[in-house]
């Protein structure tokens, strides 16, 4: 029984008159063996605190909540409690605070409910800082994690996630709306990404599924289809629409669909048209196909008949070579740049070289070409002359059709010497399409040795 209760009073009070305080910060009172060993053992060395109840004989615990029920574990009956009757709502509120801020097993969002209390009690976040010595900006910090989901805040409570990045979490909380994208965010924090990163993350996934469902919403509107998984990697190639009605509708009247994708990793949309080859092209169009294909067979037939005045030269160069008096110098001019040709068993060069020289092709042998060139190779050194004559004609010629036909690469000295060689000038559609800039130096002034019959030089013999 308790009597004559100062406003300060120590006394011993039956566990049963004592009731828990409905804003005690701890949601959790832990585990409560090893200190109700020491009651057993000790008893209790430190007091409670209560102030009394509305029910007559009864108190509420302001501190010692934890002391409490660890005393009821130990089979305690009283326990020494300190009664204050000069505590109003808010003193009570801040002594279990403080009593407990101290404690590391505080966890922060019980803190951040005892914080919210003072609040709701009228205390400024100063008058917080000033009464509970926790630093305002702590105290704004903890209060705003009050923002965070339920099943977030077990997490930070449960130290799943830290209170820094709880913080971060919170402050997102309260600028974005959706519960999602802050779920989201928990979940990267919970792989261990940072809170900052976190959030950044899940916002950037956020805007992307809805461009992304944005987008499929007006591709379905427009009467778009998804495209056939087995078309995928094929879709590429087919010419892209314009996300518009008339477009789509182009496509549909024709009798084929429009196919759309909505690429994931940023939510935009691309149409294709499935059947780009059922559309009839436009007059202007045509008449423009219509203008490149006569240009093009132009300058076809233009390159057809340069490669035939050409062929017409080198058969007269190498007809020329008979008539020379001077094999090691006709043998070297038709040799130059191209000497490790004579060893070479091409099938399609040699045979171009043997019909210069007048040979009919085997179209039944496939190795006439070649045996047709050994033989003249061991033959006399007129004989060498032409043949190598034939064959540097029919290399060069080869290597400057190809260049001309692919118009994309510069004229190369061994075709510039060739045309020097025949005495050839190209054409002005020609040489736009090598890239001829300068006339090819001439054949003397590369190799280095005088032109003309009366040249010294070994006879025939002297070369065998």
């Amino acid at each position: 029984m308790v009597e004559n209760l100062d406003t300060y009073a120590l006394v011993q009070v039956p566990l049963t008159h004592l009731l828990d305080h409905p804003d005690n910060p701890r949601a959790s009172l832990g585990d409560l063996k090893e200190l109700s060993d020491s009651i057993v053992t000790q008893g209790i060395l430190q007091p409670l605190v209560a102030v009394p109840s509305d029910t007559e004989g009864s108190y509420v615990i302001v501190a010692g909540h934890r002391r409490a029920a660890a005393a009821r574990l130990a089979g305690v009956d009283t326990v020494p409690v300190v009664i204050r009757r000069d505590l109003g709502a808010s003193a009570q509120v801040e002594v279990m605070l403080v009593e407990n801020v101290q404690r590391a097993d505080l966890a922060p969002v019980e803190q951040a409910r005892a914080l919210q209390s003072l609040v709701d009690l009228g205390l400024s976040q100063r008058d917080i800082a000033a009464r509970t010595g926790i630093a305002q900006g702590t105290v704004s910090k903890r209060l705003a994690l009050l923002d965070l989901p339920t099943s977030i805040a077990r997490q930070v409570d449960s130290g799943g996630i830290s209170v820094k990045d709880g913080e971060v979490l919170a402050s997102a909380a309260r600028k974005n709306a959706d519960p999602k994208v802050i779920d989201a965010a928990a979940k990267f924090v919970a792989a261990g990404v940072k809170g900052d990163e976190a959030v950044k993350r899940a916002e950037d996934d956020a805007r992307r599924s809805n461009k992304a469902q944005q987008s499929r919403g007006k591709a379905e509107t427009l009467g778009a289809v998804a495209v056939p998984s087995d078309k995928t990697d094929k879709v590429h190639n087919l010419p892209k629409i314009g996300a518009t009605e008339a477009e789509v509708q182009a496509c549909t009247r024709l009798g084929h669909p429009v196919w759309f994708i909505v690429y994931t990793h940023t939510g935009d949309l691309s149409l294709y048209c499935s059947a780009p080859r059922k559309h009839p092209k436009p007059q202007g169009e045509q008449d423009a196909a219509k203008a490149e294909k006569a240009a093009k067979d132009a300058l076809a037939s233009a390159l057809v008949i340069g490669g035939m005045a050409r062929l017409e030269a080198s058969k007269s160069w190498v007809k020329k070579c008979e008539q020379k008096k001077s094999a090691d110098l006709l043998i070297w001019r038709a040799l130059f740049g191209t000497v490790d040709m004579l060893f070479r068993d091409r099938a399609d060069i040699n045979t171009s070289a043997l019909v210069l020289l007048g040979y009919t092709p085997d179209p039944n042998n496939k190795t006439w070409a070649a045996n047709e060139f050994h033989r003249l190779l061991d033959g006399k050194p007129v004989e060498k002359a032409r043949a190598a004559a034939a064959l540097v004609v029919a290399e060069m010629e080869a290597d400057l059709a190809y260049r001309l036909k692919v118009g994309t690469l510069q004229l190369g000295p061994g075709s510039a010497a060739y045309l020097d060689l025949i005495g050839y000038t190209l054409s002005e559609a020609e040489a736009a399409r090598v890239g001829a800039k300068a006339p090819a130096p001439g054949l003397t002034d590369i190799a280095g040795i005088p032109d003309g019959p009366d040249d010294d030089a070994v006879s025939l013999g002297d070369v065998e």
